[in-house]
């Protein structure tokens, strides 16, 4: 009786096995100038990414697509949760990735 029991829970339970991993939430994020309006530039994080990816397309630099974006976000968290993505799909030739308090247009990028 035990193991009829158990087998019929084990059959049940074996789609749930299969069913894929919910994907992670994406990041809040927005434009750097709207946002700033909103919430005044000193309350954004102001994150910056730049780096590459080997491409099966690409013939230039030995095959590197390279991707350079910043965006503006209204929590830390939030910028470094985008910045983890960027890091993992772009791992190639990483120029500056950073999360900084404040929005401050055309500000350089911080030395590694």
């Amino acid at each position: 009786m035990r193991k009829a029991l158990f087998a019929a829970c084990a059959l049940a339970a074996l789609p749930l096995l299969h069913e894929p991993a919910a994907a992670q939430p994406r990041a809040s994020y927005g434009d750097c100038r709207d946002l700033s309006a909103s919430y005044g530039p000193d309350k954004l994080w102001w994150g910056r990414f730049s780096g590459g990816r080997k491409s099966k397309w690409g013939f230039n630099d030995g095959g590197i697509e390279y991707k350079t974006t910043e965006l503006c976000f209204t929590s830390r968290s939030d910028c470094e949760a985008w910045l983890y993505r960027l890091k993992s799909d772009w791992q190639y030739m990483p120029r500056w990735n950073e999360c900084g308090r404040g929005y401050r247009p055309g500000r350089p990028p911080r030395p590694f």
